[in-house]
């Protein structure tokens, strides 16, 4: 599976905003274990969260632990971005986590559709991870760590609680961020108590009524996110 992920990367880098699209979508399938087998899932489930492929990971390849921080270090940043972003029309990340400027024709919806990618291959992630890792509470904790404080110096917890936040306008994002918190707060106790000291509760029960009345996949995600949030 290296060389799909290698390519993913090497989309990622192009300077075309529909290049980069494209690596999203690799991603995304890499990460779905309905679509690829589940070795290559969990491996590049463990690229996106821990920016390596285990968790016990110290030397290697020197290019590729560079092209698997870059593509981790590019995810995190296109979830923080989304999160701060005023007009999107003004919006995209590179490589090295740099802010841009695409002057290309249909870029708004571009971007959009990269940013839902972004917060789907997350959960895809997570979700792999809880399910079929044989070291799992290991790598989860590792990855708690990772996904709070990544390369882009950020809380992803709070990106995450901004995009639920947003349900009413974004209801798609707020669906995949709402299952990548859930599942972050069943695996680790640590992103839990922070999810609740940020409010999550709350947040997660407007989506749940926005969803009640709109889209029935994020009315089911917001209720098992605030059920998770109620473990001890």
């Amino acid at each position: 599976c290296m060389p799909m992920i290698e390519l993913a990367a090497s989309l990622l880098e192009k300077d075309h905003l529909d290049a980069r699209l494209l690596g999203m979508e690799h991603l995304y399938v890499l990460t779905d274990a309905r679509k690829t087998d589940i070795s290559t899932a969990l491996v590049t489930s463990r690229v996106v969260l821990l920016g390596r492929i285990s968790s016990n990971e110290v030397n290697g390849d020197d290019d590729k632990a560079i092209t698997f921080q870059k593509i981790q270090n590019f995810l995190f940043q296109l979830i923080r971005k989304e999160s701060t972003m005023v007009d999107e029309n003004e919006f995209s990340v590179c490589m090295d986590g740099r802010v841009g400027q695409f002057d290309l024709p249909g870029n708004p919806d571009t971007m959009k559709t990269m940013v839902n990618y972004a917060f789907a291959i997350l959960a895809n992630a997570w979700e792999m991870v809880t399910l079929f890792d044989q070291s799992s509470e290991e790598l989860e904790d590792d990855a708690s760590r990772q996904v709070r404080v990544t390369q882009t110096n950020t809380d992803v917890t709070v990106s995450l609680l901004e995009a639920i936040g947003q349900a009413e306008k974004k209801p798609h994002n707020a669906y995949w961020a709402a299952r990548s918190l859930r599942i972050m707060c069943q695996s680790s106790k640590e992103v839990r108590g922070r999810a609740r000291a940020l409010g999550a509760a709350t947040v997660g029960s407007q989506a749940y009524q926005v969803g009640s009345a709109t889209n029935a996949r994020l009315e089911a995600e917001a209720y098992h996110l605030v059920t998770a949030l109620n473990r001890p």
